[in-house]
Parts: C-alpha cells; sequence; structure tokens
C-alpha cells in the first residue's frame, strides 16, 4: 500500500513538472511573439509621428549665413532635402550640395545625409555641418581647415496666422468748391448760460461759408449728465483776406443745469466749407 502511494506522488510530480515546462514554453513563444507585434507598433507609430512631424515642422524652405557664407535648405512634403552651402574661398571646395530623403530622430530632430538638424522653433533650424566653411589661423603663418560649422536657417515660406482688418472709410465724391477749414471752441458757464467763442481758419479761398456743430454737456445737481446740439454756420467776404479767421460768439442756456461738462465740435470733417464765387447770390449782402 505504502508502495502504491510514494509511486502516486512520484507521477504527481512528474505531472506538475512537465505542466510547468508546458506554461513556460507557451510564456517563452508568446513573448518571441510578442516581440515583433511590438517593433511594428513602434514602428507604425515612428512613422506616424514622422508623418505629422512633416506636416507640422520639417516642410519649408530655409535660408542662413555664417561667417558671410550662404547655407540652403529645402524639404518638400515627400522628405525629400536639398542642401547647398558655400564653403569659402580659403578651402577651395566650391559650394557643398547634398540631396536625399530626410530622416527624422525625433519630434524636432533628423538627419539629411550625415548633416544633423534640430529645430528650434517651427520657424528656425539649427544645422550642424561636417563641412568646413573657412580657414583658422594658428598665428604664425599656418593653420588648418575647420572640419565642420553651424548654421541657424531660417524659413522663408513664412506664413503668418495673424489676421489683420483694415477699417477704411471713403469719403464722398469732393464737390469742386469745396475747402478744408480748421475750427477752435473756447467756452465758459456765466451763471446760467453758456459763452462759446469759435475760430475757423480757411486758407483755400477769401469769399468762403460753412457749417459746425456744437456738442455741449451739462450736468444737475444730481450729477447726471446729458448732451445737447447746436447747429451754426460761418461766412467769410472776399473783401477780407484769406489770413484772417472768422470768429463768432455763440450763448447758450443752462436750461436747468448748474454745471458745464464740456464741449466739443461734432462734424464729420473739421468744418464744412464752401468756396464762394463772386456771382454767388450769398455774396449779396442786400438779397433776401
Amino acid at each position: 500500500m505504502s508502495l502504491s502511494v510514494a509511486a502516486n506522488r512520484a507521477t504527481l510530480r512528474d505531472l506538475e513538472s512537465l505542466a510547468g515546462g508546458v506554461m513556460a514554453g507557451i510564456a517563452g513563444m508568446a513573448r518571441r511573439l510578442a516581440r515583433p507585434a511590438i517593433a511594428w507598433l513602434a514602428a507604425v507609430a515612428f512613422a506616424l509621428g514622422a508623418a505629422a512631424a512633416e506636416r507640422e515642422l520639417f516642410v519649408g524652405e530655409y535660408r542662413g549665413t555664417f561667417n558671410g557664407l550662404e547655407a540652403a535648405l529645402t524639404i518638400t512634403p515627400g522628405l525629400r532635402f536639398v542642401y547647398t552651402q558655400e564653403r569659402g574661398e580659403v578651402t577651395r571646395l566650391g559650394k557643398v550640395k547634398k540631396e536625399g530623403t530626410l530622416a527624422p530622430t525625433g519630434a524636432d530632430t533628423a538627419r539629411a545625409g550625415n548633416i544633423r538638424l534640430r529645430w528650434k522653433t517651427k520657424n528656425q533650424v539649427e544645422v550642424r555641418s561636417p563641412y568646413g566653411s573657412g580657414f583658422r589661423s594658428d598665428g604664425a603663418g599656418g593653420g588648418q581647415h575647420e572640419t565642420g560649422s553651424d548654421f541657424t536657417l531660417r524659413r522663408q515660406d513664412i506664413k503668418s496666422s495673424r489676421k489683420i482688418k483694415y477699417s477704411l472709410t471713403l469719403a464722398p465724391s469732393r464737390p469742386a468748391d469745396a475747402c478744408d477749414a480748421e475750427i477752435e471752441v473756447s467756452y465758459l458757464q456765466m451763471h446760467e448760460q453758456i459763452r462759446i467763442d469759435t475760430t475757423i481758419r480757411n486758407s483755400d479761398c477769401a469769399a468762403s461759408s460753412g457749417e459746425y456743430v456744437l456738442k455741449v454737456r451739462t450736468a444737475n445737481d444730481n450729477g447726471e449728465q446729458r448732451m445737447r446740439e447746436f447747429a451754426e454756420s460761418w461766412s467769410r467776404t472776399a473783401d477780407e483776406p484769406m489770413e484772417q479767421a472768422v470768429k463768432n460768439r455763440h450763448f447758450y442756456d443752462m436750461d436747468g443745469d448748474v454745471r458745464l461738462v464740456r464741449v466739443q465740435v461734432a462734424t464729420t470733417r473739421k468744418t464744412k466749407c464752401r468756396c464762394l464765387s463772386a456771382a454767388d447770390p450769398s455774396q449779396d449782402a442786400d438779397s433776401p
């Protein structure tokens, strides 16, 4: 009876060992199968990242200078690039030109052949070129060629997203007899009256006339304010010189208010102005 139990126990241990080996084999196989899938997913993610970078960052035309030498980089939507760089007269090697397919190495870095690129901003790329651009003197008549150079290139095809609105006011067609006049105002509160003095200057023509509107703001005992408008006119005859200003004085009632706040001229121009000809009826003082 004891031999049978021992045999059964040995068989159980063998089965457990076999099951453990099977499970370990399955786990190893799962890991081996998972590695290609993970690598494929990583490749897809990288490709998507490169495509996004291509759309948002890399594509464009960039130019810059270093020690008076020029460099240029053009990247097409297909990530094809053309890089040119002057190497200076000292090297006697002329201009470097490289073409190929851009290889993104990160969110803001890439390689154009053996040229390293790093985007500092969307419109500015730092270029580390292995091609020398000059000659370094040792101060004793000798020296050595530079082994490389760094350029900062700036995007040339910048499209600003900023929107600027221009508001244009088109003036009505100007009459042939129109003139330009300037008006100045001074005002004073005299208890229950307002005195306003106006001075109009017109250097276009002697005989002239025009209109303007005075905006008078007053306040009552409670501080409440209101605005009133008064239309006025002015004129100058041909006998008066153009250098002579037209001066008018107007009086208005405070109309129950207690304080004069301010007076302004409300006109679409400084003041409307019209030159008068000798035959104009308004020049006749006796005309009705």
